[in-house]
């Protein structure tokens, strides 16, 4: 059992030793302070600070060995006095709980900090993190915390809130997922091999980004990233390999009488209109194969866990509160039902589609009101309506979870969802509206999560590009090559740089002004599509002579020969002009006169 002391006092000073395997907990329920020394405790103890109110450390606890937890308040690692833990210590944090470091120079902490809490620095110099870090993190003004640990594998979900006034610097090898948005009005870098996830958050309009070699993943307007990273399973449901080097979601095995589903990690705005599309296929099957899928918006109590346990068959039961639609292909034929509250409201029953038939397409969009299902399984295609769909996800309340739910029965076959992707189509949604600034000398990337709907690209802000910057555009595995997955803003060039789009992809800068301090050149390649007017903005002198601004001669411009190059101040003599695939400037070369 754990053992239980009250409050440390203002100044403590007195010894502490632990047996073995000790869990010692504090609860804190005053300021106070912890001078005095401590020793025992072995790899298996654990120290675990309770209460609201603040405990520091102001003595070396470093030879302690075991780990730390910080449940309420905060735990001060008070350097400016002495404080400090072992350089390796592991601290949970929970929500409630701070992790506060001070320290009068730079500190380097190399323990695993978990949990939904945060860390924060209050330096007043620089705190930088070599160990595993998934909690949240708060920076205050004028500081700065770095997270520069060993590569990690899959990906690490921040699960604290992050709150950054100062600098937050993510240099980790790996991909870090903002489960919520970063608040506050600092800047955030991201380093050579660090990839940023925003996902369902983002970063508050006030917060500025650095890409310093790294990768920008952005799942803004939805496009759920399909995987086990971003989703969870639940019953015989699991993601295996497609033999491809990708990812697919088996359904439901080759056996009788069994449920699955698959939920995203966070839970979605139904309510708002979106666009699902899917791809469902059979696999192995020993009998003649059944029974098809659902998808599901549901809020009910077992949440992620929620799973069918009785009928498939014409019922989906438990599941309440949901509403959703089932997809019930059999071998030779399907019924295809509304479900509320796990109940089959209306359907149709029609030979047009079955298990036999190769891959089952749907596409279901939602415009805030009404619902409508399109179908199609090689050249049949077929489509239904619910123009009651919006009260019915209203009543669920929101959020809600998405879920995709199988399930066999006597007829039964191993079941799979090819691919998945749900996309907000308001543009709000899909918005990424911060500023972009790439560091001079390193070579980033921004990359949608997962592909995107026809019609639904990300936007992103403004880019400013420093010397010898580069910026490579690339899309999601799977997206349609036809399609612009991507909306750039204004450019700001403040020295040689390059934007890609990736081959066999199409992106566009739609915004239309672009600022270029004198004698930087803007590198273009791949397939774009440009505003249709340009404004240039040359910030200083215009020279005499050409100025080249941007080589077009790699990119694919589709509406180069519609698009108006406009150029902004300068004097009469001042021109932009587009020959060669080179935009330039030609400065006014002097006055001639003529004396008689």
């Amino acid at each position: 059992a754990p053992v239980l002391i009250g409050a440390l006092d203002v100044a403590a000073e007195g010894d502490v030793t632990l047996a073995g395997r000790t869990r010692l907990y504090i609860d804190q329920t005053t300021e106070g302070a912890f001078a005095g020394t401590l020793t025992g405790g072995t790899t298996d103890s654990v120290i675990a600070k309770g209460g609201d109110a603040t405990l520091t450390i102001a003595t070396d606890l470093s030879a302690y060995p075991g780990d730390w937890a910080v449940y309420d308040g905060e735990l001060v690692i008070d350097g400016l006095s002495g404080g400090c833990l072992a350089p390796d210590a592991a601290v949970e944090t929970r929500a409630g709980g701070t992790l506060v470091f001070r320290s009068p120079t730079n500190l380097v902490f190399g323990g695993a900090i978990s949990g939904d809490g945060v860390v924060r620095n209050e330096g007043p110099d620089t705190l930088t993190l070599t160990g595993a870090v998934s909690c949240g993190v708060q920076v205050a003004a004028g500081q700065t915390v770095i997270l520069d640990g060993a590569a990690v594998e899959g990906t690490v979900t921040m699960a604290g809130e992050i709150h950054n006034e100062g600098t937050l610097v993510f240099n980790t090898p790996g991909t870090f997922r903002l489960r919520a948005p970063i608040s506050g009005g600092g800047a955030v870098h991201v380093g050579t091999g660090a990839s940023l996830l925003v996902d369902g958050g983002g970063l508050t309009d006030s917060q500025s980004l650095l890409l310093e070699g790294g990768t920008l993943l952005l799942n803004n307007g939805g496009a759920l990233g399909f995987d086990d990273t971003m989703w969870v399973t639940t019953g015989v449901t699991r993601f295996v390999d497609d033999g491809q080097g990708g990812t697919i979601l088996e359904l439901t095995p080759n056996v009788a009488n069994k449920r699955g589903a698959a939920y995203y990690r966070e839970q979605v705005v139904a309510t708002e209109p979106w666009v699902i599309d899917l791809t469902f296929r059979k696999g192995v099957s020993t009998t003649s194969p059944g029974d098809g899928f659902g998808v599901f918006f549901q809020n009910d109590p077992r949440g992620t866990n929620a799973l069918p346990t009785g009928g498939w068959w014409q019922i989906v039961s438990p599941y309440s509160p949901s509403f959703g639609f089932q997809y019930y292909l059999m071998p030779g034929d399907c019924y295809l039902a509304w479900i509320t509250n796990g109940v089959r409201a209306t359907w149709v029953d029609n030979a047009l589609f079955s298990q036999n038939q190769g891959a089952f397409n749907a596409r279901m969009t939602f415009d805030g009101t009404k619902m409508v299902i399109d179908m199609q399984q090689g050249t049949k295609v077929y489509s239904m309506t619910n123009e009651n769909a919006g009260a019915k996800l209203a009543e669920l309340g929101t959020p809600a979870w998405l879920g995709i739910v199988g399930g066999t029965g006597g007829n039964y076959a191993q079941q799979f969802i090819d691919a998945f992707t749900f996309s907000y189509t308001g543009e709000a949604a899909r918005s990424f509206t911060n500023a972009l600034e790439l560091t001079a000398g390193t070579a980033s990337t921004i990359e949608p999560v997962s592909p995107l709907a026809e019609g639904l690209p990300l936007i992103v802000g403004d880019i400013t590009v420093n010397e010898g910057a580069s910026l490579t555009l690339q899309p999601a595995a799977g997206t349609d090559p036809d399609c612009v997955f991507l909306h750039l803003g204004d450019l700001i060039m403040r020295g040689d740089g390059t934007l890609a789009v990736a081959p066999g992809s199409a992106a566009a800068i739609v915004g239309d002004t672009w600022t270029f301090t004198p004698g930087a050149v803007l590198t273009l390649s791949g397939a774009l599509t440009l505003p249709s007017t340009v404004m240039i903005v040359v910030d200083g002198p215009i020279p005499a002579g050409r100025m080249n601004l941007v080589d077009f001669r790699g990119a694919t411009i589709a509406n180069l020969d519609e698009v108006n190059f406009v150029l902004v101040g300068g004097d009469a003599t001042d021109r932009v002009s587009l020959r060669g695939g080179w935009l330039y400037t030609t400065g006014s070369q002097g006055t001639f006169m003529m004396l008689r």
